[in-house]
């Protein structure tokens, strides 16, 4: 039977499995509170418990968190502000932001046993006579009976549709994203946004719905968020011109040739996240204004008149409003705020009287807003669980109404009946790798490529084949690919599971692979499954040994310090080596190890022979994750995402080599026989679909 796990966080007790946060008060007779935590709560904070002492990069948190599914800062952010609130205190009382590094857990957390925390719960059961109790269980049990039924009767014409009652039409069918639709008033000219990769513009497409004819605005620069204006052919949009946000116009035939460019407004000096809307009169343009150093607002001007309006003024320390939706009767304006912690809501702005209402109280991970035709309904999509929700903005009540087995987001209304949706996941995941000859780069190749989530590819060191996770069969599994068949591993057949950092053992015999947050070990021979148990503490690299086959060096945190600990893995005893050692990779062909050090930036090599620092390397870089830096000989590479580059450090002569891959989003590096191996995310196929369905109940 599985032990249970628990941990003390301050006053909380964490339990994992049962997805619990129970807070003990310290009066001995008060009942503690629970609090029931959703998976990604859950997910999350184990996590950042794992990592206790050391920062969390977002791309961590992707991988481990959300499993590389795509997901934006917006959804992250979201993610951390709903579990401190849940945990309450001071904003970074528990989790501490670091900004443009992560996160990290900012108190100490500590594994006790369910036997102890039994024993210090109040057990006022033993008081009560049994007569009392069955009567006061009959009464919970007929209140709780009621309640669900009077919950079943008010939810019934309110019941989630699903992709297996309503079908979603593709309209679009070009290659990359395809988003923000707008449709004009007569039905027949589709105006949406298309990306294509990294090298990519966003483009701003318009198509003949009858002769499915296709031409986008300019291909020269970015341009955004699409919108017609009422009962004509005319269509805004918002453009990228030398760096600057500017609101623009244009006449569309029905054979799409575009006349009469004309710019409107501008809208600040960055081109980030843009997004107009329009009065339906036509007299008023909305927009977002963002400028460097100040959060974004919206603002309107008057298309006659060209006098302009501040409607929004978030406080300096907010990120600003984003993502706005005006209804029928121009009375209201909803948006999306991002407050100081990067949390957000869903916000009315009421432009009568000018009073801002909060509907979603930071419950939700919004990825966009729209009204319906009816004045007093909107709705928003969710990133975190693929669904529409709509909302009466008078009597403030949320409604789950469709839900997809994929990403949504951009609904559009063309009437209460129907509506425009992106549908798909915009990323994929492929293997690649690339040469290291006569100390240059060379040979970029694709290893895996196909239409699933394949990363995490490591080779066997006889070279002959090449072990990699991959989704293609439904959930996360372990595959070997040769160069004559292609095997599955594993058969865990869990869509909820994720599998990460397989490492191998043993002259290729075994895997040690982490499977969620626990370790197992694979027999390729018998094909048999160990759970692997380190002690107690928190896990965060893993490496094999130089001296023997049947040990490993792992990083793992214990008592709030991190040690470098080599365990052997059939009895799983652990010797500690040192501490303030926070990830490891072997460089065996040289007899050392690379690590990561506590609070000290670069890389620092470590001799196998004594296990005494020899070198300290490329201090003027932050190394926060082990999964973007790789090892092999005398030559060690690093990617820097924000600058696209794949970096190459020769450990003999110190010369750095950058390589630039401006189309390439490169993580999970591994290396062998002077060859890098490497995750490439890279841009997938969504589209815009046509939805049935009544929200006006």
């Amino acid at each position: 039977m599985e032990k249970r796990h628990l941990i003390k966080i301050k006053n909380w007790i964490f339990d994992p499995i049962n997805k619990t946060l129970t807070f003990q008060e310290n009066e001995d007779n008060k009942q503690p509170k629970v609090e029931t935590l959703e998976s990604k709560h859950v997910a999350l904070l184990s996590c950042l418990i794992e990592h206790q002492g050391s920062i969390v990069s977002r791309e961590q948190l992707v991988k481990i968190v959300w499993k590389d599914r795509y997901v934006d800062d917006r959804t992250i952010n979201a993610t951390i502000s709903r579990l401190r609130k849940i945990l309450g205190g001071e904003t970074q009382e528990f989790i501490k932001t670091h900004p443009k590094s992560g996160y990290s857990l900012h108190c100490v957390a500590s594994t006790i046993s369910v036997k102890q925390v039994d024993q210090s719960l109040p057990d006022k059961s033993s008081n009560i006579p049994p007569q009392k109790k069955f009567t006061l269980s009959l009464i919970i049990f007929l209140s709780l009976l009621m309640v669900w039924y009077a919950i079943e009767q008010s939810q019934k014409p309110l019941e989630t549709q699903t992709e297996t009652n309503i079908e979603i039409i593709p309209l679009t069918y070009e290659e990359g994203w395809e988003f923000e639709p707008s449709l004009n008033t007569d039905g027949n000219l589709l105006a949406y946004v298309t990306f294509n990769g990294w090298q990519d513009k966003y483009k701003v497409h318009v198509q003949n719905n009858d002769s499915k004819n296709t031409k986008p605005i300019s291909t020269l620069i970015n341009t955004r968020s699409p919108i017609w204006l009422q009962k004509t052919n005319q269509l805004f949009y918002v453009a990228e011109i030398n760096g600057k946000c500017v609101v623009q116009k244009t006449d569309v035939s029905l054979d799409i040739k575009f006349s009469n460019i004309q710019s409107i407004a501008k809208c600040g000096d960055n081109f980030n996240v843009p997004h107009i809307a329009l009065s339906g009169d036509g007299y008023w343009l909305y927009y977002l204004e963002q400028n460097k150093n100040q959060p974004s607002r919206v603002k309107r001007v008057n298309l006659k008149t060209k006098e302009s309006e501040l409607l929004t003024n978030p406080p300096s320390n907010f990120y600003g409003d984003f993502d706005i939706a005006l209804n029928n009767d121009d009375s209201k304006l909803a948006f999306i705020r991002y407050y100081d912690d990067m949390s957000h809501s869903v916000v009315m702005l009421n432009l009568n009287t000018g009073e801002q209402s909060d509907y979603t109280k930071k419950k939700y991970e919004v990825d966009s807003v729209a009204w319906s035709h009816l004045s007093d309904k909107f709705v928003f999509t969710d990133d975190a669980f693929n669904t529409l929700f709509k909302v009466n903005s008078n009597s403030a009540d949320i409604t789950s109404i469709f839900k997809s087995d994929e990403r949504l987001s951009d609904p559009f209304f063309v009437n209460n009946k129907k509506l425009l949706i992106s549908k798909g996941d915009p990323y994929k995941s492929n293997i690649g790798s690339i040469e290291l000859i006569n100390n240059q780069l060379v040979n970029l190749d694709k290893v895996i490529h196909s239409s699933f989530k394949d990363h995490s590819a490591i080779k066997t060191t006889d070279n002959e084949s090449l072990i990699f996770v991959s989704n293609r069969s439904g959930s996360y599994e372990l595959w070997k690919k040769s160069s004559k068949d292609l095997k599955q591993l594993t058969h865990f057949n869990d869509p909820s599971n994720y599998i990460s950092e397989p490492l191998l053992l043993e002259s290729n015999s075994l895997i040690l692979f982490k499977l969620n947050n626990s370790y197992m070990l694979l027999d390729l021979d018998s094909e048999a499954l160990k759970p692997i148990n380190f002690q107690e503490g928190e896990v965060r690299s893993i490496t094999k040994d130089c001296s023997s086959k049947n040990k490993v060096l792992l990083t793992i945190k214990s008592k709030g310090e991190w040690y470098l600990n080599r365990v052997v893995i059939n009895t799983l005893k652990s010797t500690s080596i040192m501490p303030s050692v926070t990830s490891v990779k072997e460089n065996c062909d040289n007899n050392e190890y690379i690590v990561t050090r506590k609070n000290k930036p670069g890389l620092f090599i470590l001799s196998n022979n004594d296990m005494s620092f020899n070198q300290e390397i490329l201090s003027q870089y932050a190394f926060e994750s082990p999964e973007l830096w790789a090892i092999n000989g005398n030559y060690l590479f690093f990617w820097e995402n924000s600058q696209k580059t794949l970096n190459t450090y020769n450990l003999l002569t110190q010369e750095l080599s950058k390589l630039m891959l401006p189309d390439k989003n490169l993580t999970l590096l591994s290396s062998k026989n002077k060859k890098l191996y490497f995750s490439d995310l890279s841009v997938n196929n969504t589209f815009i679909g046509e939805v049935t369905m009544s929200i006006s109940k």
